[in-house]
Order: C-alpha cells, then structure tokens, then sequence
C-alpha cells in the first residue's frame, strides 16, 4: 500500500467550543476570589469562540470554581448551549473583573510570563 497524505479530521471526542483565534483582540475577564486570587481567565471573541485558561490547582481556594466552569465549558457545547451564554453564566456567578478587550498575543505572554504556564 502506497502512502498518501491525508488531512486529519477529528473522529471522536467531546464537543467544544470554538477556539479564539488567539492571533486577535478578544473580551478577556479574569476571575477570581476572595484573597485576590486569580481562578483564570475567560475568553470570548464575537458571539461563538469561548476559551477558559485556568490557573487553579487542587491546593487553591478557587479549584471549586475552576471545576464548576471547566464543567461548564464540558456541558455547554455538548448540551447546544450557545457560547455567548456560557459566557453570561460564568459572568454571573463569579467574581471577575470588567471584561476588556485585549490583543491575545499580548495577553498571552502576560500569563505565561506572571504564572509562568
């Protein structure tokens, strides 16, 4: 059998949101507890791409929030929950701040370089 190139197509897994295109501005909020503590970071650009950056471990006040929102981010797209509205419940039942928008390249190196991930 000879040897063709194929694209690879994903076959299997769980439903997820749309990336960002993470070479563009998006609305970035940070989340948080009580103590300052940075839970991670949403993502939204336009009404259908939705990333969560956490930044939580087992050993932080706020690995139950990041649980509830990474389940979010699980259950959303697998139960058709627009992302817009993952977004609006994230928003709503956490602390965070005012969603801005950033240039992700930017904000990427931000994070990497502050919490080093």
């Amino acid at each position: 059998m000879s040897y063709r190139e194929q694209p690879m197509a994903r076959v299997g897994g769980q439903a997820q949101y749309p990336e960002p295109d993470w070479e563009e501005i998006a609305k970035v909020s940070r989340v948080w507890v009580p103590d300052d503590e940075t839970v991670g970071w949403a993502v939204l650009q336009g009404e259908d791409r939705l990333a969560w950056i956490s930044a939580s471990g087992p050993d932080k006040l706020g690995y139950d929030i990041r649980n509830r929102i990474d389940a979010l981010m699980v259950d959303g797209p697998r139960d058709g929950v627009p992302a817009l509205s993952t977004w609006e419940e994230i928003l709503a039942t956490t602390l965070h701040t005012v969603p801005t928008n950033k240039y992700l390249p930017v904000f990427l190196a931000d994070v990497h370089k502050k919490w080093s991930v």
